[in-house]
């Protein structure tokens, strides 16, 4: 399976860009929300999704971007799990405050 990576500074960058790749026969794509510059409701996005995703939030320690609260990084991938997206990308400091749910595996 083709997984491609996505950061962009907006969420229409994004679904614009996991359209185009699922058009051209890319059935999965992470959302790097640390790449963001914007505030999004992250259950709405996973709710409008057009395909399978991996929701992904790096923190710099992590090689990513995030530089705000640890608490709304992880409010923020509860929401995924919550709405249902088909992976949900963590550390291991983080997967014990996030709860389980069959519609969704955590990668850790």
């Amino acid at each position: 399976m083709i997984c491609v990576t996505l950061g962009f500074p907006t969420f229409a960058e994004l679904l614009a860009e996991q359209r185009r790749l699922l058009g051209a026969g890319v059935p999965l794509v992470e959302w790097r929300l640390d790449h963001l510059t914007e505030t999004i409701d992250v259950a709405a996005a996973v709710r409008s999704r057009p395909g399978p995703i991996v929701v992904t939030i790096r923190r710099p320690e992590d090689g990513g971007k995030w530089t705000g609260d640890e608490t709304r990084r992880r409010d923020m991938l509860r929401a995924a799990i919550e709405a249902g997206a088909e992976f949900v990308d963590c550390e291991p400091d983080a997967a014990p405050h996030l709860p389980r749910n069959p519609a969704t595996r955590r990668i850790v």
